[in-house]
């Protein structure tokens, strides 16, 4: 935590969170001081909306303590609209700032879009920023700022309607300072089990069944299908997933380790343990909603950006059967098969162990007397009161809106965060044993990951006991280091057809590979005491 003074007045900074000793307030200024409408909804079992902007004549956002943020825009042309599927119909509505142009909120990146979390479901109004807290202690890819404000909706006239405390933070898209991959060879996907809505473009990705959104790159004109067959020039990214997901799911190229050399498995045993530990409901009870993965140009399938967490700590029997702080006993390995599939590595399992060894206390600290949970519900406990009164009269009365069982005064909102505490050291307790029962998560058996060398037509993946692979006619040579204690190896294809095998001579320099059809092989090398993949594409 760090501390710094601005004259007699303060804020604290806890990482990529604000946390400021008064709540900004933030109003927004629409055609008729009401919400903006809700869209048309589409589909039939799992529904979306069409939600549509309506203009912000005024954007007037006031930070006591801290003027240097304020801000006040009178640009018709700014807008605003709800967002979100089921938290679309809350009576606290979440909402999407559209502005004309450009604009940088609390000092950060400037950008167009950004959003507010109403947190309707989540009765601590924290859940969401303590799951940006764990994407900064991982340090997975793209964790975004937060900012809790109090909002109101206003008339032309300058009558205003409380609505609430909100949380605000950056859209989820490729943006500098945000996802920041190439716009146009890189690309964002969500996996969501809702229907496809206006302005969506969708496929199903070839294992899994995942039912994937492009978000990124973003056509321009308008959007009459949601098919992705209907964008040409989105097909790189159905083509791309598709040959990942394949890669995955072969067995033959799983064994080989072929995954690792397409995925990000590092980022990926980050995304897991977020969703897991926290036991997110659209992700513990095996439907995928709000799942990102993202790859840049030339790189890797990289899990993130972490989003929507107000169901976490939750079960879920329907919409209607919310249960937070649940069993924190639940399992440690998730149920969806994509997820699941990567647990049959043992070098993912090895860095599932990772993430928890190397940042087992920073987790603890976040329920620790005074740590992250205590010092967000202190700034937000003088202010619940008021979010509860927003919504009383439309049968909404609850510290998030969610479910009807919220109360009206600043004890039973400390017992709610008592709640959470509580559930986060027995879901600590519960991780503790059960990633160290048994040797199913080995830490022993990680390996690092392989650097990418060119040569000459020749990608080397290295392993343990360096090894340097050579080109030659029709094949390669590879060259072995002195004392390296190999003994045997095989040659296997991609559909993990064994090529060829022999010994290894003591003393042997290299091993000489001529003849090899034209395609991607992996060379295994035995020892006493390693094994060393390679992967190598030969070009004739």
């Amino acid at each position: 935590m760090k501390l710094m003074a601005f004259k007699l007045a303060f804020f604290i900074v806890i990482c990529t969170v604000f946390v400021v000793a008064a709540l900004p307030t933030i109003k927004i200024t629409t055609p008729n001081g009401n919400d903006p409408p809700l869209g048309q909804s589409v589909g039939t079992q799992y529904r979306s909306y069409n939600h549509i902007y309506v203009s912000m004549g005024r954007f007037e956002m006031t930070v006591p303590n801290n003027t240097r943020y304020n801000l006040t825009r009178n640009m018709p042309a700014d807008s605003v609209r709800r967002r979100g599927n089921s938290t679309a119909t809350a009576v606290k509505v979440p909402y999407r700032i559209r502005f004309n142009d450009r604009v940088g909120l609390f000092g950060k990146e400037p950008a167009r879009s950004w959003v507010m979390f109403a947190n309707h479901f989540d009765n601590t109004l924290i859940l969401n920023a303590i799951a940006f807290r764990l994407v900064h202690i991982l340090g997975l890819e793209y964790p975004p700022m937060s900012e809790f404000a109090n909002v109101e909706i206003c008339n032309p006239n300058g009558t205003c309607t409380k609505k609430g405390i909100y949380q605000l933070t950056e859209h989820r898209q490729v943006n500098p300072g945000r996802l920041d991959i190439d716009k146009n060879l890189g690309w964002l996907v969500e996996f969501n089990f809702h229907d496809a809505n206006v302005g969506d473009i969708m496929f199903t990705a070839s294992q899994y069944n995942l039912k994937t959104f492009i978000k990124s790159p973003e056509i321009t004109g308008s959007y009459t299908n949601s098919s992705v067959a209907s964008y040409p020039e989105l097909a790189f990214v159905v083509n791309e997933l598709n040959a990942i997901l394949n890669t995955l799911s072969n067995n033959a190229q799983f064994n080989a380790g072929a995954h690792r050399d397409v995925i990000d498995i590092t980022s990926y045993a980050k995304y897991v343990f977020i969703q897991q530990f926290m036991l997110n409901a659209e992700w513990a009870n095996g439907d995928l909603g709000s799942n990102f993965a993202h790859k840049d140009f030339g790189g890797k399938l990289t899990a993130g950006p972490i989003w929507d967490f107000d169901l976490a700590t939750a079960t879920m029997a329907g919409f209607g059967g919310l249960t937070h702080f649940s069993d924190p006993r639940r399992p440690i390995e998730p149920s969806h098969a994509f997820y699941r599939r990567f647990f049959d590595d043992e070098v993912f399992r090895a860095r599932y162990r990772k993430v928890w060894d190397d940042n087992k206390s920073r987790i603890q600290a976040i329920s620790a007397n005074g740590g992250f949970i205590d010092s967000l519900a202190a700034v937000l406990r003088d202010h619940v009161v008021d979010n509860y009164n927003a919504h009383r009269s439309t049968g909404g009365g609850v510290w998030g809106g969610g479910g009807g069982s919220g109360a009206a005064t600043v004890n039973e909102y400390n017992q709610e965060i008592t709640r959470l505490k509580n559930w986060w050291n027995d879901r600590i307790s519960h991780w503790d044993t059960q990633i160290a029962s048994g040797n199913r998560f080995d830490a022993s058996k990680d390996i690092p990951d392989a650097g990418r060398v060119k040569v000459s037509g020749v990608n080397a993946r290295h392993m343990k006991i360096p090894v340097t692979l050579k080109p030659g006619a029709k094949g390669f040579t590879a060259l072995l280091p002195a004392n390296h204690g190999y003994t045997s190896y095989k040659l296997i294809d991609l559909q993990g057809r064994e090529i060829r095998r022999g010994k290894i001579a003591a003393g042997a320099e290299d091993l000489r590979f001529n003849n090899i059809r034209n395609g991607v092989v992996f060379l295994r090398l035995y020892g006493k005491n390693t094994t060393t993949v390679l992967r190598a594409t030969a070009i004739q």
